[in-house]
């Protein structure tokens, strides 16, 4: 009788994971539990806040770019001893609290929950994905949250390949992701490196001890500092 029910149970956890009714003849139906629809709507939310810091973050960049177009001009103007009237330079919005668009965007990637990020960012389309890369790629550049920002990146340019080849505008800032990506996996492999020497090292010398004590470990009692191993690199 307990196998029984053990067996029971185990079917259910199974059509669980699989997302169909354990409890349907036809073993078709999907189930709709609450953790489920919890997830899609965490994912959802952090998906319409990111959408409208990128939608700010990127009305106040233009703004800028503009302003710094219109600067230019001015001052060739001035430099001909033209009259123009110098631009206004444009003012950040109050939402975003005295930070930049760097600070902000990175606000509200961090407030999003680590499992929950690449469900986040496939709510957002090609046009966002693509501004949300020059933010990345900033990110990427300064060392500022590397792990976050290349699980986004990767996500990014998973779904978007085809199209990030096409469009040449792209191409400056995913050849600077791929040139930081690569010092940053290099820093990796290094620090991988030096971890498994020193485990090669102490490899030798745990097998050297062994020697010397003849394979007798009779006497030692390791709970005591004297009788433990002392490793010198």
């Amino acid at each position: 009788m307990l196998k029984e029910a053990e067996q029971e149970y185990t079917e259910i956890d199974i059509a669980r994971e699989n997302q169909i009714d354990p409890f349907a003849k036809d073993k078709v139906l999907k189930i709709e539990t609450q953790v489920a629809q919890k997830r899609t709507t965490e994912s959802l939310r952090y998906g319409e806040d990111l959408m409208d810091a990128l939608e700010l973050s990127e009305v106040f960049r233009e703004e800028i770019d503009q302003y710094m177009m219109s600067l230019e001009i001015y001052e060739l103007n001035k430099q001909k001893a033209k009259k123009a009237a110098e631009p206004e330079k444009p003012r950040a919005s109050i939402k975003f609290l005295g930070r930049n668009i760097f600070e902000h965007i990175l606000l509200h990637l961090r407030r999003i929950r680590s499992p929950e990020l690449e469900n986040t960012i496939q709510f957002l389309n090609q046009k966002q994905c693509f501004a949300l890369l020059f933010y990345l790629e900033h990110f990427l550049r300064n060392q500022i949250q590397i792990e976050l920002v290349t699980r986004a990146i990767f996500y990014i340019i998973k779904t978007y390949q085809v199209q990030l080849k096409q469009n040449s505008a792209m191409l400056p800032i995913m050849k600077s992701i791929s040139l930081h990506l690569k010092g940053h996996f290099q820093e990796l492999r290094d620090e991988i490196g030096v971890n498994v020497s020193a485990i090669k090292i102490i490899k030798k010398d745990l097998n050297q001890q062994r020697n010397n004590a003849g394979n007798d470990d009779a006497g030692l009692d390791f709970s005591k500092p004297e009788d433990g191993f002392n490793f010198a690199f």
